[in-house]
Protein backbone atom coordinates (compact mmCIF):
# COMPACT_ATOMS: atom_id res chain seq x y z
CA UNK A 1 0.00 0.00 0.00
CA UNK A 2 2.64 2.35 0.55
CA UNK A 3 3.85 1.44 -3.08
CA UNK A 4 0.57 2.85 -3.88
CA UNK A 5 0.75 6.39 -1.72
CA UNK A 6 3.96 6.69 -3.18
CA UNK A 7 2.81 6.46 -6.94
CA UNK A 8 0.34 9.02 -6.04
CA UNK A 9 2.44 11.28 -4.90
CA UNK A 10 4.60 10.33 -8.23
CA UNK A 11 1.60 10.74 -10.29
CA UNK A 12 0.51 13.69 -9.08
CA UNK A 13 3.89 15.67 -9.17
CA UNK A 14 5.42 13.78 -12.12
CA UNK A 15 2.50 12.74 -14.27
CA UNK A 16 1.79 16.13 -15.97
CA UNK A 17 -0.77 14.91 -18.51
CA UNK A 18 -1.51 12.10 -20.19
CA UNK A 19 -4.83 12.32 -22.57
CA UNK A 20 -8.23 12.94 -21.42
CA UNK A 21 -10.28 9.68 -19.94
CA UNK A 22 -13.64 10.88 -19.38
CA UNK A 23 -15.16 9.02 -16.40
CA UNK A 24 -18.44 7.59 -17.89
CA UNK A 25 -18.74 3.91 -17.24
CA UNK A 26 -15.73 3.25 -19.62
CA UNK A 27 -13.17 1.14 -17.81
CA UNK A 28 -8.80 0.77 -18.51
CA UNK A 29 -9.76 -2.59 -20.97
CA UNK A 30 -11.53 0.22 -23.24
CA UNK A 31 -9.19 2.95 -23.27
CA UNK A 32 -7.43 3.89 -26.44
CA UNK A 33 -4.37 5.28 -26.29
CA UNK A 34 -4.64 9.17 -26.69
CA UNK A 35 -1.28 9.57 -28.23
CA UNK A 36 -1.61 7.29 -31.01
CA UNK A 37 -0.68 9.36 -33.72
CA UNK A 38 0.84 12.23 -31.77
CA UNK A 39 4.17 12.12 -33.83
CA UNK A 40 2.15 13.73 -36.42
CA UNK A 41 0.70 16.34 -34.19
CA UNK A 42 2.95 19.82 -33.78
CA UNK A 43 4.94 20.41 -31.05
CA UNK A 44 2.51 23.04 -29.54
CA UNK A 45 -0.69 20.98 -29.75
CA UNK A 46 1.72 18.37 -28.35
CA UNK A 47 1.71 20.75 -25.37
CA UNK A 48 -1.84 22.49 -25.40
CA UNK A 49 -2.76 18.48 -24.46
CA UNK A 50 -0.26 18.00 -21.97
CA UNK A 51 -1.81 20.72 -20.31
CA UNK A 52 -4.98 19.47 -20.37
CA UNK A 53 -4.14 15.95 -19.24
CA UNK A 54 -2.16 17.79 -16.68
CA UNK A 55 -5.30 19.51 -15.41
CA UNK A 56 -7.29 16.05 -15.48
CA UNK A 57 -4.73 14.79 -13.52
CA UNK A 58 -4.63 17.21 -10.67
CA UNK A 59 -8.40 16.99 -10.78
CA UNK A 60 -8.10 12.98 -10.21
CA UNK A 61 -5.45 13.58 -7.74
CA UNK A 62 -7.48 15.86 -5.36
CA UNK A 63 -10.23 12.82 -5.28
CA UNK A 64 -7.66 10.16 -5.22
CA UNK A 65 -6.49 11.76 -2.23
CA UNK A 66 -9.77 12.70 -0.59
CA UNK A 67 -11.28 11.07 2.77
CA UNK A 68 -13.26 8.25 0.93
CA UNK A 69 -9.68 6.82 -0.86
CA UNK A 70 -7.48 7.24 1.81
CA UNK A 71 -10.02 5.60 4.08
CA UNK A 72 -9.40 2.13 1.93
CA UNK A 73 -5.88 2.98 1.22
CA UNK A 74 -4.68 -0.89 2.52
CA UNK A 75 -7.88 -2.45 0.49
CA UNK A 76 -6.41 -3.06 -2.94
CA UNK A 77 -9.33 -4.51 -4.15
CA UNK A 78 -11.76 -1.76 -3.23
CA UNK A 79 -9.05 0.51 -4.70
CA UNK A 80 -9.05 -1.86 -7.72
CA UNK A 81 -12.18 -1.24 -8.66
CA UNK A 82 -12.83 2.29 -7.98
CA UNK A 83 -13.05 4.01 -10.91
CA UNK A 84 -11.48 7.30 -9.74
CA UNK A 85 -7.92 5.56 -8.58
CA UNK A 86 -7.92 3.51 -11.58
CA UNK A 87 -8.68 6.70 -13.78
CA UNK A 88 -6.09 8.61 -11.93
CA UNK A 89 -3.43 5.85 -12.68
CA UNK A 90 -4.46 5.57 -16.67
CA UNK A 91 -4.21 9.62 -17.04
CA UNK A 92 -1.00 9.15 -15.40
CA UNK A 93 0.75 6.54 -17.79
CA UNK A 94 -1.26 8.67 -20.65
CA UNK A 95 0.66 11.23 -19.16
CA UNK A 96 4.00 10.10 -19.14
CA UNK A 97 4.17 8.75 -22.68
CA UNK A 98 2.52 11.92 -24.34
CA UNK A 99 6.15 13.63 -22.16
CA UNK A 100 8.38 11.36 -23.77
CA UNK A 101 6.92 11.94 -27.25
CA UNK A 102 7.12 15.61 -26.58
CA UNK A 103 10.79 14.92 -26.00
CA UNK A 104 11.10 13.13 -29.22
CA UNK A 105 10.50 16.44 -31.06
CA UNK A 106 12.97 19.36 -31.32
CA UNK A 107 12.64 21.81 -28.87
CA UNK A 108 10.36 19.63 -26.69
CA UNK A 109 12.09 19.22 -23.39
CA UNK A 110 12.25 23.32 -23.57
CA UNK A 111 8.33 23.31 -23.94
CA UNK A 112 8.25 21.08 -21.18
CA UNK A 113 10.57 22.99 -19.02
CA UNK A 114 8.87 26.34 -19.75
CA UNK A 115 5.54 24.61 -18.50
CA UNK A 116 7.20 24.18 -15.33
CA UNK A 117 8.12 20.18 -15.78
CA UNK A 118 11.21 20.06 -13.69
CA UNK A 119 14.37 17.94 -15.11
CA UNK A 120 13.71 14.84 -13.32
CA UNK A 121 9.64 14.53 -14.42
CA UNK A 122 11.57 14.76 -18.00
CA UNK A 123 11.08 10.99 -19.98
CA UNK A 124 13.38 11.53 -22.70
CA UNK A 125 14.32 7.64 -23.11
CA UNK A 126 12.69 5.11 -23.32
CA UNK A 127 14.67 3.65 -20.86
CA UNK A 128 13.19 6.19 -18.14
CA UNK A 129 9.45 5.83 -19.66
CA UNK A 130 9.25 2.14 -19.58
CA UNK A 131 10.77 2.14 -15.47
CA UNK A 132 8.17 4.97 -14.66
CA UNK A 133 5.60 3.30 -16.75
CA UNK A 134 6.41 -0.15 -14.81
CA UNK A 135 5.54 1.73 -11.29
CA UNK A 136 2.29 1.20 -12.28
CA UNK A 137 2.93 -2.24 -13.82
CA UNK A 138 3.88 -3.14 -9.91
CA UNK A 139 0.98 -0.96 -8.18
CA UNK A 140 -0.49 -3.57 -6.37
CA UNK A 141 -3.76 -1.37 -6.30
CA UNK A 142 -3.83 -1.37 -9.93
CA UNK A 143 -6.25 -3.19 -11.61
CA UNK A 144 -5.32 -6.26 -14.12
CA UNK A 145 -7.09 -3.65 -17.10
CA UNK A 146 -5.40 -0.73 -15.86
CA UNK A 147 -1.72 -2.91 -15.35
CA UNK A 148 -2.52 -4.28 -18.99
CA UNK A 149 -3.40 -1.05 -20.29
CA UNK A 150 -0.05 0.04 -19.37
CA UNK A 151 2.44 -2.97 -20.45
CA UNK A 152 0.72 -2.25 -23.87
CA UNK A 153 2.26 1.19 -23.51
CA UNK A 154 5.41 -0.23 -22.78
CA UNK A 155 5.83 -2.74 -25.69
CA UNK A 156 4.69 0.17 -28.01
CA UNK A 157 6.87 2.81 -26.58
CA UNK A 158 9.72 1.31 -25.20
CA UNK A 159 10.77 -1.92 -27.16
Amino acid sequence: MKKLLSLFGVLGIGASGSSFVVSCGNDSSEHKDPNEGAENESLDAMIERYKELQKRSDELSEIVHGKEVQSHREDDEWLKNNKDVQEDLIVGVDLEVLNYLICQKDGGIDKLKEIGVSEWEIYDSKEKLEKQLNYTVNETGASDETKEYTRKLIEKYCK
